[in-house]
């Protein structure tokens, strides 16, 4: 799910809704991967606030209160074993289905 997620209309826990489908349509191992582009609690710089503004503004982009706290919170309560990595404003992740941690 590379570079979705930002352009999905609602907050980071509205979105989370992706995460429990995904989950239920993987076997046990299956692995669930992708970025996406947050407004807080990552570093930004000046062009990427303005850009993401106005991508926000023309409801292209719908992450203005999309925060790395809530996004790590909503895909670990779904996935209990994760791997979360930033890079400038964009958070990357691998999600395995791990039954046993159920």
């Amino acid at each position: 799910m590379n570079y979705v997620l930002h352009c999905v209309p609602g907050d980071i826990n509205a979105k989370a809704i992706a995460f429990e489908h995904v989950h239920a349509a993987l076997a046990d191992g299956g692995v669930f991967f992708g970025a996406t582009l947050l407004s807080k609690g990552v570093e930004r710089t000046f062009l990427s606030k303005l850009l993401m503004k106005i991508l926000n503004s023309l409801c292209i982009f719908t992450n203005a209160n999309d925060d790395l706290a809530d996004f790590t919170n909503t895909l670990t309560k779904t996935f209990r074993d994760a791997e979360i990595r930033v890079q400038g404003s964009a958070v990357i992740w691998k999600a395995v289905k791990n039954e046993k941690l159920r």
